[in-house]
């Protein structure tokens, strides 16, 4: 369990980092490729942010996690309404929404760091 734990602490870190990483692929002819390539390796559907963010609050996890996967989550909410409804710019809001995340997780870390 303590394995799991660990595990469960990194992944969601890994998974916005490689969101992160696609940004700079975006204007590529092979970024869409890139991009579910990435999104599938590292695994984060929206039913596994779920299940992370019931373990993340059972375990009580730490806020960096929390925010992670709260940020995974509206990157695939944004997904699915992107390709469900369209017709709004997706890489500004993706852009946003990755800025806000990191925006939350350094203030985190200033105010623990006091």
């Amino acid at each position: 369990m303590i394995y799991f734990k660990e595990t469960a602490k990194l992944m969601p870190f890994i998974a916005l980092v490689c969101n992160c990483i696609s940004l700079f692929f975006y204007d590529l002819d092979w970024y869409t490729i890139f991009y579910y390539i990435i999104t599938q390796f590292t695994g984060h559907g929206l039913i596994l942010l779920v299940g992370y963010a019931f373990f993340a609050h059972y375990h009580r996890l730490c806020l960096y996690t929390i925010v992670s996967i709260y940020g995974l989550i509206a990157l695939n909410l944004l997904n699915i309404s992107y390709y469900l409804i369209g017709g709004f710019d997706n890489y500004t809001v993706y852009v946003s929404i990755i800025l806000i995340v990191t925006l939350c997780l350094s203030i985190i870390y200033i105010i623990r760091k006091k």
